[in-house]
């Protein structure tokens, strides 16, 4: 069972709950995330997403497909104006986008991808950040909400996802001790950054990279 409490964040009390019936596989899947969108609480469950009061927890719709076996990511990183985008499992991973203004379903493809992710969105395109180095930039075109992918490439390192500057995705790679910046419309390696010590602790802020080592301090100027 789900369950979902909600107190006041001025005084603590407590305001409203409610409860969710879900399966096994329910848990397995981390990448399913309560999204705020028009004074609603979207909660993504098995099969289907409902839409709750954020100010009492009504049930005030509920998006539901019958060709819908397993919601497998849904955050708000999928959300772009008044159209969401999750991805679910079934024979092939698979998109799905909706009209929430609607509730209708407006598109649906296949992903091409062996483990979906929405790790970061960026200029109406989802990219997922795997840390054994692959990277994906799956894109929203025209305007029916249909995805495509744009790139796919493997950086053969451990990568981490420091931010976006200038349309350029910098990212660590731990393993090789680097950082390393793609642009973020084609996926090719525009710079990198070589460290000399292993990184403890990694920012990103001020159009700077801040690397801590256990013998120095980097600041990578982007």
């Amino acid at each position: 069972t789900l369950y979902i409490w909600t107190h006041s964040a001025s005084n603590g009390q407590p305001k409203w709950d409610q409860s969710f019936e879900v399966t096994p596989y329910f848990s397995q899947y981390d990448g399913l995330r309560h999204i705020y969108y028009n004074n609603n609480v979207l909660i993504p469950l098995d099969n289907k997403i409902v839409y709750l009061n954020s100010e009492n927890g009504e049930k005030m719709n509920e998006y539901i497909d019958e060709n819908l076996e397993q919601i497998y990511i849904c955050n708000e990183i999928g959300l772009i104006n008044n159209r969401l985008t999750f991805f679910v499992e079934d024979i092939e991973y698979e998109y799905i986008t909706i009209d929430l203004d609607n509730n209708k379903s407006i598109a649906r493809g296949v992903v091409e991808s062996e483990n979906p992710d929405m790790s970061i969105q960026f200029d109406n395109c989802f990219y997922e950040i795997h840390p054994h180095g692959h990277i994906a930039s799956h894109c929203v075109t025209g305007d029916l909400g249909k995805v495509e992918t744009a790139w796919s490439e493997n950086l053969k390192g451990t990568t981490n996802f420091l931010g976006i500057n200038n349309s350029s995705l910098f990212l660590l790679d731990s393993h090789n001790n680097r950082v390393i910046e793609l642009d973020s419309k084609s996926g090719k390696q525009k710079n990198i950054s070589p460290l000399l010590w292993p990184v403890v602790r990694y920012d990103m802020g001020n159009n700077n990279v801040i690397i801590q080592t256990d013998r120095k301090l980097y600041l990578v100027n982007i």
